[in-house]
């Protein structure tokens, strides 16, 4: 499992605002206490920050939920007031935390990425989202598409929008200088940044880019980040004849996914679904143009015209048609990229965590209410 910066972010925000933090993981790499390496096989781990109320972080493992049972029952300070947990593909984390939350009497908070809600719809996946839904005290999604979509599959269920991590914009930053308006044959650089999977849409911005090349030969697409479909990706750019022109640039660090915004000059995420794209987020406070399926999220973060353009998702022709306006215009680019930067300011980090926070300290007072 890859590090995520922001698990650490959210547990230090919390400890911030009076809490005493428990984050509990397989993966060692997430420890942020001062001991600096964590042993590799899963245990029972915990970092205290400061008091009041405590929150639990919790990452998928069997042998983790066994030893976490054993740490149960062993009685090691273990007295969590609520339970925050990001959910992920198996559910296995939605199990987890509702058996820990039943155990200990305590509120259960289920944080839904997007994919992990949007995809996975046959009869069996349906039931199970439905129960966990109902079964968490509250739902935090990241979009209204999202609200939607648990309104339709658990109309009971208690629900929040809630941004999932918001941009951190003295990170995400332009950088830029001004762009040579008198030299439109310059390197054209088209960003992806994202996994490599089949629901992000890419063999349709592959087939695009081929007609894009073509047409502006000294355009160059760099795909940003990992997954399983690299390997076909790489064969059909192959057949495409354009290998010179693309750029597999692999998993990039979190911090330095900045450097590759600012380089480039359109972003583009030919998603199939979307809950609400952080990559997304990132372009834009970097001052980027950006065209994206018209799917998900994605509606709420573009407004037409005026940051970029939402395309029908599965069309490489209008991903032709708008990447290649962009090439063409590029006062356009600018004029776009700094309205992006604007408009995302609303998604600030510190005011989204601000936010989360609120919305778990009067679940808690609520909670405690009832019990009292």
């Amino acid at each position: 499992m890859e590090y995520n910066p922001f698990i650490t972010k959210i547990c230090r925000w919390f400890s911030k605002e009076s809490s005493e933090v428990y984050l509990l993981t397989s993966d060692s790499s997430y420890f942020f206490s001062d001991q600096k390496e964590g042993p590799r096989e899963p245990r029972f781990e915990y970092t205290i920050m400061n008091r009041i109320s405590n929150r639990l972080g919790m990452e998928r493992d069997l042998s983790f939920f066994g030893y976490l049972c054993r740490a149960l029952t062993e009685g090691k300070k273990f007295d969590p007031d609520l339970i925050f947990y990001i959910g992920y593909f198996a559910y296995f984390n939605s199990f987890v935390a509702n058996f820990v939350s039943k155990i200990l009497n305590v509120p259960c908070v289920g944080d839904w990425i997007g994919t992990d809600l949007l995809q996975g719809d046959d009869l069996f996946e349906k039931h199970l989202k439905r129960y966990f839904l109902r079964a968490n005290t509250l739902n935090l999604v990241q979009s209204r598409h999202m609200k939607k979509k648990v309104d339709d599959l658990a109309d009971t269920a208690k629900v929040a929008i809630s941004p999932d991590k918001g941009i951190d914009l003295n990170l995400f930053r332009p950088r830029k200088g001004n762009i040579d308006h008198e030299n439109l044959e310059k390197n054209v650089k088209i960003l992806y940044v994202g996994r490599l999977n089949e629901i992000k849409g890419l063999d349709y911005l592959v087939k695009s880019f081929k007609e894009i090349n073509q047409n502006y030969p000294r355009s160059r697409l760099q795909l940003v980040g990992d997954g399983p479909t690299k390997d076909d990706l790489k064969r059909e750019i192959d057949d495409l004849g354009v290998n010179d022109s693309v750029e597999f640039k692999g998993h990039v660090e979190y911090e330095e996914l900045p450097d590759h915004y600012v380089s480039a000059d359109i972003f583009i995420l030919p998603s199939i679904s979307e809950g609400l794209s952080n990559v997304l987020m990132e372009a834009m406070a970097c001052g980027l143009p950006v065209v994206a399926t018209d799917v998900g999220g994605n509606r709420e973060l573009i407004k037409e015209e005026k940051g970029g353009y939402l395309v029908a998702p599965q069309s490489s022709s209008e991903l032709v048609e708008r990447i290649e306006k962009l090439i063409e215009n590029p006062e356009l680019r600018e004029e776009m990229g700094y309205f992006n930067r604007r408009y995302v300011e609303r998604y600030e980090q510190e005011k989204i965590l601000r936010e989360k926070s609120e919305l778990l300290e009067n679940l808690l007072d609520d909670h405690l209410k009832e019990e009292g």
